[in-house]
């Protein structure tokens, strides 16, 4: 079984009851979750679901307010059979994507794919009433719920993922139809502009084709050069 229940400012936790369990949740927690235990000792795991800011590195706390923190580190504490009995020990946590279980282990034993991503609090000392306050408000859960819960998410990460790409294709797409529209208006503007270049710039001929606006053929009296047109042209 796997406990779940909330810090004093409401996180959600979870914690394994035992070796397998602790091996069930290192295989089926998420990527937003962040993993406390007692750093060199054997001890419960606990896990903070749903942490904001784990971009940011461990020196953020991975968005985990200082009070869940302390209640975690006394938490593993408390659920370590070596460590209760010491005056204080060392806590150490991570993001669950840095987490590991060594080929050939038993089961619950976690190591870490860089241990630059780890946090550490020295000196953490038991709270023996904080730890009978969570006993009386936790609850227990199969663990084919985090089994589940995995599926569920990793599904809805490839429809998120698939979504996006479509969205992203969407945006390329429309992004060539401009790039094509404004090459096409480009292209027309430069027609235009060649056309307007080779007109000479002193206006078009004559309707006729006579630049000088003769007729520019014999007429009466025109003496075969070609003279201006009277009325008598046209009877």
């Amino acid at each position: 079984m796997v406990y779940t229940f909330s810090s004093s400012t409401g996180r959600d936790l979870i914690m394994g009851e035992n070796q397998h369990e602790n091996e069930v949740l290192l295989h089926n927690c998420l990527p937003t979750d962040v993993w406390f235990h007692v750093s060199s000792l054997p001890s419960a795991h606990i896990y903070v679901r749903s942490c904001s800011d784990l971009s940011l590195g461990p020196s953020s706390n991975w968005g985990i307010d200082p009070k869940t923190i302390s209640e975690c580190c006394r938490l593993v504490k408390g659920h370590s059979i070596k460590g209760c009995k010491m005056g204080s020990v060392k806590v150490v946590a991570s993001r669950w994507s840095n987490l590991l279980s060594p080929e050939g282990s038993e089961e619950g034993v976690v190591a870490f794919r860089d241990e630059g991503e780890c946090r550490y609090w020295d000196g953490v000392e038991k709270d023996n009433g904080l730890i009978r306050r969570v006993e009386k408000s936790w609850e227990r859960a199969d663990v084919g719920r985090w089994e589940r819960e995995r599926r569920e998410w990793v599904e809805g990460e490839r429809r998120r993922v698939k979504r996006e790409r479509k969205e992203q294709k969407e945006r390329e797409r429309e992004e060539e139809r401009e790039r094509k529209k404004k090459e096409e208006e480009l292209s027309y503007d430069r027609v235009f502009e060649k056309i307007d270049l080779n007109d000479g710039g002193d206006g078009a001929e004559d309707l006729f084709g006579d630049e000088d606006g003769d007729w520019g053929g014999e007429g009466e009296g025109g003496g075969g050069g070609g003279g201006r047109y009277d009325e008598s042209d046209f009877f």
